[in-house]
């Protein structure tokens, strides 16, 4: 992960009454924030709302709770946690062993995480779009939630009442979560609020959520334009393993076709794009070598557009290593990279057994890691991949 240092201490003596650390945006966005170290409470923070898990029940209750509170009102710096999977807790938090913010809710009605934005563009911006890594961590749930993964929002001046939800991004499946939102006229100088809302209900089907790799880009192109926001330029996989994809499409109406290609060569295609200008794709890394990939939707009216060339490596496949970590006094993480796809967890209370069992939890893919966790319940585990 790149590491971001922003040196501050000069302007605070020089203006000590100056508040410093809203996220800057600038005349392209924001830096991609990592979150390598615990962000400033001026840029993330966080609330919990009085209550518990009979409280907020459905989303328009959640609504209601979120349209009572002002950004003033949320000023809590993340506390921070090395657990994974997140344990519960009030309070949003940085999570230490992974570098991710997360949010699990108990003893509360819900809990509230919020960035805080600055336009340091110098210019009025009329549109901006927020891309992030989303997880969503599910194990031991009986399950759903009566409101699903978290809720998000945005107000321009977080007064009370002025938070408006944001559908694309109140998803509870993981994966990129990208978004362009039309704010008119946010001002030069002035700030803007994004918000995530995460309901209390029963521990049984009460998942954690995650957020990282989060930017803001500003809208440098006029018309229609389709991006591949994932996989990253760059980015390194394995032969044989699956390649996920995703495009987005701003001023091209409603797409409602979405085809990938691989130099050229058709590989996936998304004949129901998401909320209409998100398509999903994966495919087979095939042979080595550096594939070029390209997008194309077609919208309601007929219309085409192709995205630009995001260019990527595979690389020969290599036998994966398994780590395996106690991340608390119960539950062992078991991982190993998602570069390295068709693998089968197994375990057995003993070697030389032939007494091999699949490990039947959910695989959370994070990271760029698949991630199982089990409460391993014998003095003795033995745990092993096996490609079928």
């Amino acid at each position: 992960m790149s590491r971001l240092v922003i040196l501050v201490a000069l302007a605070r003596c020089l203006f000590p009454g100056i508040a410093s650390g809203a996220i800057s945006v600038g005349i392209t966005g924001s830096a991609t924030l990592t979150f390598d170290t615990p962000p400033a409470a001026a840029e993330w923070s966080t609330y919990s709302s009085g209550g518990d898990s009979s409280t907020v029940t459905t989303a328009s209750q959640l609504d209601a709770g979120i349209q009572a509170l002002s950004a003033a009102s949320i000023t809590n710096p993340l506390p921070v946690s090395p657990l994974y999977p997140p344990s519960e807790a009030a309070f949003a938090r940085w999570n230490s062993n992974r570098q991710l913010l997360q949010t699990r809710p108990t003893a509360n009605a819900f809990t509230v995480l919020m960035a805080t934005l600055k336009n340091d563009s110098g210019r009025n911006q009329p549109i901006l779009t927020f891309v992030y890594d989303r997880g969503a961590v599910t194990e031991s749930l009986t399950g759903p939630e009566p409101v699903r993964g978290q809720r998000v929002y945005y107000s321009i001046t977080g007064a009370p009442g002025t938070w408006q939800v944001i559908p694309e991004l109140s998803i509870d499946s993981p994966g990129v979560a990208v978004v362009a939102l039309n704010l008119m006229n946010w001002q030069a100088g002035k700030n803007l609020y994004l918000l995530w809302a995460d309901d209390n209900s029963s521990t049984d089907t009460d998942g954690a959520s995650t957020i990282d790799n989060f930017s803001v880009r500003t809208v440098t192109v006029d018309g229609p334009v389709l991006e591949i926001v994932g996989p990253a330029p760059g980015a390194v996989f394995y032969q044989g393993s699956t390649i996920p994809l995703t495009a987005y499409a701003r001023f091209f109406g409603t797409m409602t076709n979405c085809a990938f290609f691989a130099d050229g060569a058709p590989v996936a295609v998304d004949t129901a794009p998401r909320f209409g200008t998100t398509g999903i794709g994966a495919y087979l890394a095939g042979a080595i070598g550096t594939p070029r990939l390209t997008a194309i939707g077609k919208n309601s009216s007929g219309n085409s557009i192709t995205s630009a060339v995001v260019q990527i490596s595979v690389q020969q496949q290599v036998a994966p290593r398994l780590n395996i970590a106690l991340v608390n006094g119960e539950i062992t993480e078991l991982s190993w990279p998602l570069s390295s796809s068709g693998y089968v967890l197994e375990s057995t209370p003993a070697l030389g057994s032939s007494a091999w069992e699949t490990v039947d939890e959910p695989d959370n893919q994070f990271g760029g890691f698949h991630r199982i966790y089990v409460n391993v319940t014998h003095s003795w585990t033995f745990f092993r991949l096996r490609k079928p």
